[in-house]
């Protein structure tokens, strides 16, 4: 997806639409219009944009980003493109609701959940399973090493609505995220991108 405009984030790479193809690609074959597309940590957005694409105007978004310094940058990102079938939900996703201490990695739009320091700043924290969203035909994870966390919270949508899931892979979490999605009936392949690895986690009644 190319042309679009962009502030943050590896500008360059997303105006020029290269960033991450194999998740583009995969994306595009499991997106249509009228559906509904969850982005779980969003950040500026270049993927929330190719699914409000993708969506069209019948179909919508709903961008989950935490940190309250990016989620203006990923509103007007996605405004200037002329997008504006989404929602932003100003949280972080994760296996119980409530209150978590994010760190930010020296300013960067990146964070990691830790225990409560002074250095961190305070998030609300949801589940899928506990909001009452319409249901994604797909849905992205990137959440720096809290993937567990986001799938454990979120089994019920998976049995019963049966989303397909792209998620990115952090510090060794490739055998418990397989893990946890082979115990909700999904079966995953490992898209080749450059960078880090994403799994696509499809329900085995539909994968190929």
């Amino acid at each position: 997806m190319r042309g679009l405009l962009f502030v943050g984030g590896e500008t360059a790479g997303y105006s020029l639409g290269a960033s991450e193809p194999a998740v583009q690609r995969a994306m595009e074959a499991h997106l249509k219009p009228g559906d509904v597309f969850y982005d779980i940590g969003a950040n500026v957005g270049f993927l929330s944009l190719l699914g409000a694409k993708l969506v069209g105007p019948k179909g919508h978004v709903y961008c989950f980003e935490p940190l309250p310094s990016i989620t203006p940058l990923l509103a007007r990102n996605l405004d200037q493109n002329g997008f504006f079938n989404y929602d932003i939900i100003e949280a972080a996703v994760s296996d119980h609701c409530g209150t978590a201490y994010l760190a930010t990695d020296r300013g960067e739009a990146r964070a990691t959940l830790t225990p409560n320091t002074a250095s961190t700043i305070a998030v609300s924290l949801v589940t899928l399973d506990e909001l009452d969203l319409p249901r994604a035909a797909l849905i992205k994870i990137d959440v720096e090493g809290t993937e567990t966390h986001v799938l454990s919270g979120m089994t019920r949508v998976m049995r019963e609505q049966q989303p397909t899931l792209i998620i990115e892979i952090h510090d060794g979490q490739r055998s418990p995220v397989e893990a946890i999605l082979s115990e909700t009936g999904y079966r995953t392949t490992l898209l080749n991108d450059d960078g880090m690895p994403h799994l696509l986690g499809q329900p085995q009644a539909t994968a190929p």
